[in-house]
């Protein structure tokens, strides 16, 4: 018996069967707990943290590739072993297990069978990560150098899920199942599926991506602006709003499901902050592949705009995983910026930028405010009187908006203003980096100042403190002042400060229209149909043995009839071709194999479009042909036919 990491040897004379609570309680009493655990032992209603079971696998060989795609089952299933520790509190005093604990997946590969000792992990990603993910696309170009993936070789995997908890014992995490444990190879029923690469039908054409739409407030998709200045650093061009740059990438992981045009949105949905030493703000985004409601796929990604970032999405898995795949890359954005207060002719302070890093970034010394909160713009600030204090309206000239008070910076989705008291800027910032709740925030912003005051205090407006100090008059009802504020580089004479586009802000939407799949009778092309390998020199890497060799012949349409004749034009075989792969799934009833019954085998699923048929060199009558020249006669089901030639020399 090992309880709790304890060890206690039952004595070998008694029999385990025959123990009473009270003996066990005794045997197991001097550790902590164990008496409890005893009980529960003796009673029989003990039970052991869950090893995930892996999902079912959707396997689509391709041309030297191979998609494998699977469920989100795993995510949304709670571990049992929780429910049990509720019952029985004692055993988890400190509530430190999770219900639903599972946290990533590997996925591992074979070329000689279900095996374990010859697997190799090709993929993994997880919660942790933030790369949790339903598919993976296997390819022969990754595997470099061997490059094994190969069209008509079989190949095996096995999809682990792992669960990552807290032992309430020990207070330490562990894993299940453990690292480098047994795998459980992908199977379908009673059978091992295996997966073999092949060409696809020369009348199909995958899913595509038709067009991308930027459907967001920027008014220009230009990548660069050149904004004219004074040669003292100060515009007098206003600046731009810029759709932001972002790259997609589009792969079709199921095409067969992508039977209707569809279409998706990419979004941005929220901007965070993430922060390091001296404060120092650093922008993040959260991206998301949405419907047409804006309701999101699966989870938003988060990345850091300063950095390039690949974000990977998909469409909603269910039973079978997921259709397609659509890589976001928003370009890492410079942090150089301009910001500038036009305080109007005002002149009863010293007005500037409040600096709240101890860090010099790019043109602008020290860099104030949160400057994940910065967006490209032209504010007009008007001063008002409300009774015997001064108030603002502020307006965002260049979307044609009012900017909103609140009482926090994050107010309004980042989108407000307010007077901050005097020497409260560093606390507001820190309340913000302490990820203080809004409730819980001591610090309120004030929405007016005394007319009479001369106290230092500061006004919040996009991301940026403006500090207003040594005053001896506050401005008066009508002041006018203006705040700019964009991303981009001076040249060296401050001539010309060259705009990029800002990152992307909530409100920043692209429409993608993906193209169905299609097969096509009218792009089928029978010129490309070849037999491989050509010449076939007495054994070729698709032999599955000696004594079961073989040849194929690929990019032929979903269906056809090939014959084989001799150079002396003796029929030598007819294969009939159905576009499914017989090592996969094929929605289709494969009459070539009988079950046990005497019934033709029946494949459902997705994978239609095969473009390969393997011919195990032998005739109608089972007898291995002799070396020559032979000649291949295709008719496909439009009633075309292509001939040609190949060799076989045993």
């Amino acid at each position: 018996v090992h309880l709790a990491n304890e060890p206690y040897a039952w004595p070998n004379s008694q029999d385990l069967a025959n123990l009473d609570d009270a003996t066990v309680q005794q045997a197991c009493a001097p550790s902590v707990g164990f008496a409890d655990v005893a009980d529960i032992v003796s009673g029989g209603d003990f039970v052991l943290p869950e090893t995930p079971g892996p999902p079912p696998l959707t396997i689509i060989p391709g041309d030297r590739e191979v998609v494998i795609t699977w469920s989100d089952v795993n995510v949304h299933t709670p571990d049992q072993y929780y429910y049990f520790l509720q019952d029985n509190p004692e055993l988890d005093p400190n509530g430190l297990y999770r219900e639903y604990d599972f946290e990533g997946y590997e996925l591992w590969r074979s070329y000689v069978g279900p095996n374990d000792s010859h697997s190799e992990m090709v993929f993994k990603c997880s919660i942790s990560d933030g790369d949790l993910t339903f598919f993976y696309k296997d390819t022969w170009d990754q595997d470099d150098p061997l490059y094994r993936l190969r069209n008509g070789m079989k190949v095996w995997y096995a999809l682990v899920p792992y669960d990552l908890n807290v032992d309430p014992a020990t207070d330490t995490e562990f894993r299940l199942p453990a690292a480098g444990s047994g795998k459980v190879w992908n199977r379908s029923g009673s059978g091992l599926y295996t997966v073999e690469p092949r060409s696809n039908a020369s009348e199909f054409k995958p899913a595509t991506l038709g067009g991308i739409t930027y459907v967001g407030p920027a008014t220009t998709e230009a990548k660069t602006v050149d904004l004219t200045g004074d040669g003292d650093g100060m515009l007098t061009q206003a600046p731009e709003i810029m759709v932001p740059l972002v790259e997609f990438s589009f792969t079709a992981l199921n095409s067969e499901r992508i039977s209707q045009n569809r279409t998706a949105y990419v979004a941005c949905m929220d901007l965070d902050v993430a922060w390091s030493g001296c404060n120092w703000a650093r922008g993040v985004r959260e991206m998301a592949l949405v419907d047409a409601n804006g309701t999101p796929y699966v989870d938003p990604l988060p990345y850091e705009t300063g950095d390039g970032a690949d974000l990977v999405f998909t469409n909603s898995p269910d039973a079978d995983g997921v259709d397609y795949a659509v890589m976001v890359t928003p370009q890492a954005i410079s942090w150089d910026v301009y910001f500038n207060m036009d305080v109007g002719g005002y002149a009863g302070a010293t007005v500037e930028s409040q600096a709240t890093t101890c860090n010099p970034v790019g043109n602008i010394g020290t860099r104030p405010g949160i400057g994940s909160w910065f967006r490209t713009g032209v504010w007009e600030i008007t001063w008002k009187a409300v009774g015997d204090d001064m108030s603002v309206d502020v307006t965002d000239v260049t979307r044609g908006s009012s900017v909103p008070f609140g009482l926090y910076q994050d107010d309004n989705d980042r989108v407000s203003w307010g007077f901050m008291p005097a020497g409260t800027s560093f606390d507001f910032y820190e309340q913000v980096k302490a990820g203080t709740p809004r409730a819980d925030r001591e610090l309120q912003m004030l929405d007016k100042i005394p007319a009479s005051n001369t106290d230092e205090f500061a006004l919040w407006i996009n991301g940026i403190p403006w500090l207003f100090s040594d005053i001896t008059a506050m401005p008066t009802s009508g002041t006018k002042m203006t705040h700019t504020m964009c991303f981009g580089n001076w040249n060296d004479d401050m001539t010309v400060f060259t705009q990029v586009p800002d990152p992307p802000w909530p409100g920043d939407k692209w429409k993608l229209d993906i193209n169905a799949m299609t097969l096509d009778p009218e792009d089928i092309n029978l010129t490309k149909i070849m037999v491989v390998p050509n010449p076939y020199l007495a054994s070729s890497w698709l032999d599955l043995s000696p004594d079961s060799r073989r040849i194929e012949f690929v990019n032929l349409p979903s269906r056809c009839t090939i014959r084989i004749y001799s150079l002396g034009g003796h029929l030598v075989n007819v294969l009939n071709h159905v576009g499914a792969n017989r090592f996969g799934w094929g929605n289709y009833t494969d009459y070539d194999r009988i079950d046990t019954n005497n019934n033709p085998k029946v494949l459902t699923g997705y994978d239609n479009h095969s473009g390969t048929e393997p011919w195990n060199l032998r005739n109608r009558f089972g007898q291995t042909v002799a070396s020559g020249l032979y000649f291949f006669h295709v008719t496909d089901y439009t009633g075309k036919t292509q001939t040609g030639k190949f060799y076989i020399i045993n």
